[in-house]
């Protein structure tokens, strides 16, 4: 689900963070919108937006999350019709059912489409080994954005947990 809805994963753009004291962060972005490989001039001239806020309550850090947005789906071209003769029986003429013909495909303009994401998170470090600290991290989110495959507004869910074992100050696994 992470892949389809972040292709890339990352994105252009400006990133603001304000801590408050003792245990609350904020985060402000505003983006290009189009991932990291696509294009710098988009034809929207939006931009899409994501906050963040994260709480921290001693070992414990829990975050909602929020993207809301654009997606550009491209104009395609009009296609003419065609015919095509097969003179199956080799005798120079027409005759039924050696013609095959396509019907034209009308042009289709581009068009805007709305996409949001929303999730929560939460994370913790545990000293549950001698060699170093276990971090835990788990996320949910669901999301709504036009989708290439079906055509139309797709809603897309997905999670994911996290594990790593520091080991000492220098070396991690995950």
């Amino acid at each position: 689900a992470e892949n389809k809805l972040f292709p890339g994963e990352r994105d252009r753009g400006i990133n603001l963070t304000y801590t408050a004291p003792k245990y609350l962060q904020f985060n402000l972005g505003l983006l290009q919108g189009s991932g990291i490989d696509g294009p710098w001039n988009t034809p929207l001239k939006t931009k899409d937006v994501i906050a963040r806020a994260k709480g921290a309550f001693g070992r414990l850090d829990v975050g909602v999350s929020g993207y809301w947005g654009h997606t550009y789906v491209n104009s395609v071209a009009a296609v003419a019709g065609s015919s095509l003769w097969y003179d199956a029986n080799g005798n120079n003429t027409i005759d039924p059912g050696e013609v095959t013909t396509t019907a034209p495909t009308p042009a289709v303009p581009g068009s805007t489409w709305d996409k949001d994401r929303y999730g929560v998170d939460a994370q913790t470090f545990l000293d549950l080994l001698s060699i170093g600290a276990t971090g835990i991290r788990g996320e949910f989110y669901q999301a709504r954005d036009y989708s290439k495959d079906i055509k139309k507004v797709a809603h897309e869910q997905g999670w994911y947990l996290w594990v790593s074992q520091n080991i000492k100050k220098k070396f991690a696994a995950s």
